[in-house]
């Protein structure tokens, strides 16, 4: 049988609440926008729509995936794995800072 207590450690429940604040759950659920419940993106930076909260918490999941990787580095016992958790980590990383500029700087 497995053991599902072992996933809800203080860090695991951190990060989850380290995601959903980084992607903007707040700001959709307090924010009272006029923009329509099916819009994808908005221009206006005050408002946030649910799309954005969806795709935002992927992408920032796929950042913090990305530091997970590299901290993981360190715990590993061959250097091959390790090369390969850094290189891992590291690309993941750099993707996340691309895509976050993409959406914030030509999609909105």
């Amino acid at each position: 049988m497995m053991n599902i207590k072992r996933y809800f450690t203080f860090e695991n429940i951190y990060m989850i609440a380290f995601i959903l604040i980084l992607s903007g759950v707040i700001s959709f659920v307090v924010g009272k926008s006029s923009i329509p419940f099916t819009a994808a993106f908005t221009s206006n930076l005050s408002y946030q729509t649910l799309f954005e909260t969806i795709i935002l918490f992927f992408i920032n999941l796929f950042g913090v995936s990305g530091f997970f990787l590299l901290f993981r580095t360190s715990k590993a016992n061959d250097a091959r794995v390790a090369r390969t958790y850094l290189f891992t980590g590291l690309i993941f990383i750099v993707t996340w800072y691309l895509l976050i500029y993409e959406l914030y700087y030509t999609i909105a």
